[in-house]
């Protein structure tokens, strides 16, 4: 089992000193931070997730809900699965939930964003849940980088979000220290989510790992290559949050204003909601928006894609 390092690269102790903290993103490519979202909204939206994988039985009748331990047999049996994100029912529902988009556009999480931008913060629509658990064709993801699937500005950051406590037994996410320096690089097809995988060759860095509890944080570049580490308990059905961010006055390809894996239309996934002020809110802002994809500036890249290099088109996140 590799080192937890969460004790050397916690930086919550830098967020009142905003130099020290652009800094450190700038050498390691990420930030990691404890108990900076709020564990109340986190459990409340697991025991919603984990109320919905039981109604459609796929957990085991032996534990608490909450522990969220999976039926090996249920959910082999399950229809029409969807890689880590359950089903289209399954991932249709969460999209629906309103809690699962509001703990984005938390004052604790965007503060720092603030900081690390120096501008106005544009929270990307495109929410993604990681519904991981022991069904067929769930694989470990494969070192990537975020750019591919998201276009728009390099500066874009991703927050990955446990939800729950995830030590690394479970399975969960690494990240290559200082591999953003690296620029973008090629890949081939992977069996993990995303379905890419960086060719690494000329990285030379370290993985580094942490044993995550429920309301810590770790955000990262757009090139940062990060992966998910085999589980060990795969009965243990592992949920995770993605959120993007960006300086709003940079340009956001239109992707990622829309709804993750297309599973229903905003006016549908709204549909239940109380706050009207979280709805079509990027709408409200003077954004620019850019089909551009990265390979137009970078015609150097060409030469990869006979390895599946896919910037002549956005990949599918």
């Amino acid at each position: 089992m590799p080192q937890d390092r969460s004790t050397e690269f916690n930086a919550t102790h830098l967020l009142d000193q905003p130099e020290k903290l652009l800094a450190q993103a700038d050498q390691d490519g990420f930030l990691f931070f404890k108990n900076i979202v709020p564990k109340n909204d986190l459990l409340t939206l697991r025991k919603q997730v984990l109320d919905l994988l039981n109604e459609v039985d796929l957990l085991s009748d032996q534990h608490p809900i909450m522990e969220g331990i999976a039926d090996f047999d249920k959910v082999a049996a399950l229809e029409k699965p969807t890689g880590t994100c359950g089903n289209n029912y399954i991932y249709s529902s969460v999209q629906k939930m309103e809690l699962f988009h509001k703990i984005a556009h938390h004052k604790n999480i965007t503060s720092v964003f603030e900081k690390l931008f120096n501008d106005e913060v544009l929270v990307h629509p495109r929410n993604i849940m990681r519904i991981v658990m022991p069904a067929k064709g769930v694989y470990p993801t494969d070192p990537h980088q975020d750019f591919v699937y998201i276009n728009g500005t390099l500066n874009t950051w991703t927050s990955w979000i446990p939800l729950g406590d995830c030590p690394m037994e479970t399975g969960n996410l690494a990240i290559m220290r200082g591999s953003h320096k690296a620029g973008m690089l090629p890949v081939i097809k992977g069996d993990g989510a995303g379905g890419l995988n960086a060719i690494l060759d000329d990285v030379d860095s370290e993985w580094i790992h942490f044993n995550y509890e429920i309301g810590d944080l770790v955000m990262f570049t757009s090139q940062t290559v990060h992966k998910s580490i085999p589980t060990q308990n795969p009965e243990r059905i592992r949920l995770s949050l993605d959120y993007r961010f960006q300086a709003a006055s940079e340009p956001v390809h239109p992707s990622s204003l829309h709804p993750h894996m297309g599973v229903m239309p905003w006016e549908k996934i709204y549909s239940d909601w109380s706050d009207d002020d979280l709805k079509y809110y990027w709408e409200k802002k003077d954004l620019t928006i850019s089909n551009k994809l990265f390979l137009e500036d970078h015609p150097e890249l060409k030469k990869y894609e006979d390895k599946n290099f896919p910037y002549s088109k956005p990949a599918a996140s």
